[in-house]
């Protein structure tokens, strides 16, 4: 019985991870497209990166009470899979609408939906695998989750800005939506091993508020997870800003940027395999460090005199992120219980 239940536990693991990466490529491929439009504003690039943000913020802000609720009442492997398809039939929408005309306002529509998605994906994810495998497992396994979106990263960043370049936004939107239905169809076949604890509790919308509040770790957790949304935010409209401006990059030179982000987050995962499962006081120094190297490689990406250099900036960028994602996870999946999984990773 034991063996069995080891075997459906790494199939369930399997499958979430196969759909997991189908995801992360079409969200890459969404980026990419959008970012094109931003890069094809030449002078408004900046502007343009800044309100693509924005507009995929805003929804997170909006929704998490109502998605970390859903999260922990629903089957998390159908809400994920409904998520992803309504993903899929958003990016068909864009497809049709970008082949007619091209306008900001219908791009930041477009970016809003989809976000409006994502919402309830990443939380459903982020509760699910730890009822797939047990504790001693869960760093192991986040490196997996971690070294496939990396992959896919890399991957749908040089496949991104070709399908730009050669077919046009539209038509990376329409290979957006045939990897996010890949997804939703690889979902309708998980089944948990272990199903997901529901609380007989009046659910409450801001319970995943009040949990951060009253723990200590917790609060920890995510003032680093609000650091590194800072951080990224400044990144992504920073390095438009280069690209465009200092370095007049068109989107293979700004994918080229993402390119070599990739091989770094590819190298910071590999690195965090090579370790055994970590105390909860050993994840947070590793937090600690890799925050250290991120601050230091954007202090150098804001000094570069060439292109090249910048390259070279981008690996340990990168590699510092991979193990701030990697850690980051693990602890939160460890610290909070799972009847609150949803409303604190929504939150």
């Amino acid at each position: 019985m034991r063996d069995t239940q080891t075997v459906e536990s790494g199939r369930g693991v399997i499958r979430l991870l196969a759909a997991h990466t189908a995801s992360v490529l079409a969200d890459r491929l969404v980026q990419i497209a959008a970012m094109g439009v931003a890069l094809a504003a030449s002078s408004t690039a900046a502007a343009v990166t800044a309100w693509i943000l924005f507009w995929a913020t805003i929804p997170g802000i909006v929704l998490a009470p109502l998605a970390g609720r859903a999260v922990d009442r629903l089957n998390r492997g159908r809400l994920m899979m409904l998520t992803d398809a309504t993903r899929a039939v958003l990016a068909v929408g864009l497809l049709f609408a970008f082949q007619r005309m091209t306008t900001l306002p219908m791009l930041y529509l477009g970016v809003a939906l989809v976000a409006s998605a994502a919402c309830f994906f990443t939380p459903a994810r982020l509760a699910l695998v730890p009822n797939l495998v047990g504790k001693q497992e869960l760093f192991k396994v986040n490196a997996w989750f971690a070294t496939a979106a990396m992959v896919m990263t890399l991957a749908g960043t040089a496949v991104g800005t070709l399908l730009v370049r050669t077919l046009g936004v539209p038509w990376t939107f329409g290979v957006a939506a045939l990897m996010y239905l890949a997804s939703a169809l690889v979902l309708s076949t998980l089944r948990e091993s272990k199903p997901s604890v529901t609380s007989t509790d009046r659910p409450n919308l801001w319970e995943g508020f009040r949990a951060i509040r009253r723990r200590s770790a917790v609060r920890r957790l995510v003032a680093v997870a609000v650091a590194i949304s800072a951080v990224e935010a400044w990144f992504y409209v920073g390095l438009t800003k280069l690209a465009s401006a200092q370095f007049h990059l068109d989107i293979l030179g700004f994918g080229g940027l993402l390119t070599a982000l990739g091989v770094g987050l590819v190298a910071g995962i590999l690195f965090t395999r090579r370790h055994r499962e970590p105390t909860p006081a050993r994840l947070f120094q590793s937090l600690a460090e890799a925050l250290a190297l991120i601050a230091a490689s954007g202090l150098a990406l804001a000094a570069v005199p060439s292109f090249a250099w910048a390259l070279a900036v981008m690996i340990p960028l990168g590699m510092g992120t991979a193990i701030c994602l990697t850690a980051s996870d693990t602890l939160f999946q460890r610290v909070v219980p799972d009847r609150l999984r949803g409303r604190v990773f929504a939150a």
